[in-house]
């Protein structure tokens, strides 16, 4: 599979994640690792894991979730 980004630019570079997001593979250099709380729908006691997970984001989608933040 290619990196969608590249493949705009009309450059060819190998995939290697898929954004949580949007579901655009992405090579090394179009990937950004974010972390991600991990919750619980229901349950007594702690929601929220005390270890954040790790989540692939491609740099279109980080943009627009910065904004919104």
């Amino acid at each position: 599979m290619r990196c969608f980004d590249c493949a705009e630019d009309d450059r060819q570079a190998a995939a290697v994640a898929m954004c949580q997001q949007c579901g655009a593979a992405l090579c090394h250099a179009h990937t950004t690792a974010t972390q991600q709380l991990v919750r619980r729908a229901a349950g007594m006691g702690q929601a929220t894991s005390p270890v954040p997970a790790r989540r692939m984001i491609c740099q279109t989608c980080l943009r627009a979730h910065q904004a919104s933040a």
